[in-house]
């Protein structure tokens, strides 16, 4: 599958790693909120996700690779918005 460009997703993975499980605890501690970890791996030259919304608020550390990301206010993920992080 991942030959073919897919993106392989892992919802909530702190919840079966005790590493990442202490990282969550330890920023839910700072934040004052819940977190969980996701973890998406996409393969060179694909992309995993088209424009979309997160109905929540992300924090995204890419380990490796590049990525072009953009980032629009709400509902502003037009051709012709302009990002607000490009």
């Amino acid at each position: 599958m991942l030959r073919n460009g897919w993106t392989l997703v892992y919802n909530a993975i702190d919840e079966g790693l005790l590493p990442l499980r202490n990282i969550a605890s330890s920023l839910a501690s700072v934040v004052h909120s819940d977190v969980n970890i996701n973890v998406y791996y996409t393969p060179a030259g694909t992309q995993g996700f088209g424009y979309h919304t997160d109905k929540h608020e992300v924090f995204i550390h890419q380990l490796s690779g590049r990525k072009a990301w953009r980032v629009y206010n709400l509902n502003e993920h037009e051709d012709s918005a302009s990002p607000v992080i490009d």
